[in-house]
């Protein structure tokens, strides 16, 4: 079942709780130290994107 503030849910009732996270949520924020391989590959990959993106709109500009 998905907990929002519009859905609350009573503590007593919940087994577990799974809190998401991905690339924006800073390591910081929960006691962990930036990992700089992952942010990396990150900057890697958009680079890629944005090299396809120029070369897919080149022509048209």
């Amino acid at each position: 079942c998905w907990i929002t503030p519009s859905r609350r849910r009573r503590v007593e009732d919940l087994d577990g709780l799974v809190i998401g996270g991905g690339a924006d949520v800073a390591p910081q924020l929960y006691g962990q130290e930036r990992m700089e391989e992952v942010f990396e590959a990150a900057r890697e990959r958009q680079t890629l994107r944005r090299k396809l993106v120029i070369l897919l709109l080149f022509p048209l500009i």
